[in-house]
C-alpha cells in the first residue's frame, strides 16, 4: 500500500494533469517546488525503507508489497492521465493483471517460506 501511495503522490505532483503545462498548475520557475518536495519525498522513503529492510522483521513480502505497490499506483497514474479510453481500458486490464500477478507470487513466497521453515537439516 506504501508503495502504491507513494508512486501517486510523487507522480502526482510531477506530472501536468488537466492540460496544466508544468507540474501541479505551478509557472514559471514555481515549477521547481513540486520537483523539490519529490525529491524529498523520494529520500525520506529511501531511509524509511532501507531502515525496514535491514529489520530482521522485514520479509520477502514486504519487499513484494512495496515494489507490486508501486507498480500499481504507476499503472493507475497512467489511468487517469490516458488520453483515450482505450488506453484507459488497457491500463486498467494491466493494473488488474498486476494485482493478480502479485497475489499469485506472494502465495507462491508463503508457500516458500513455509516449507523452509519446516524443512529439517540432514546432517
Amino acid at each position: 500500500m506504501i508503495g502504491a501511495v507513494g508512486t501517486l503522490i510523487i507522480l502526482g505532483l510531477i506530472f501536468p494533469f488537466g492540460g496544466a503545462k508544468q507540474p501541479s498548475f505551478a509557472r514559471g520557475a514555481w515549477a521547481l517546488v513540486p520537483m523539490a518536495i519529490d525529491a524529498l519525498i523520494v529520500a525520506g522513503a529511501y531511509v524509511l525503507v532501507r531502515r525496514w529492510g535491514l529489520s530482521t522483521a522485514w520479509t520477502d513480502q514486504h519487499s513484494l508489497g512495496l515494489a507490486g505497490g508501486a507498480l500499481v499506483g504507476h499503472t493507475l497514474c497512467g489511468v487517469v492521465i490516458a488520453h483515450t479510453a482505450f488506453d484507459r481500458y488497457g491500463l486498467v486490464v494491466i493494473a488488474i493483471l498486476t494485482v493478480a500477478l502479485v497475489y499469485l507470487l506472494s502465495r507462491r513466497i508463503t508457500k516458500r517460506a513455509t516449507t523452509e521453515s519446516v524443512a529439517v537439516p540432514v546432517s
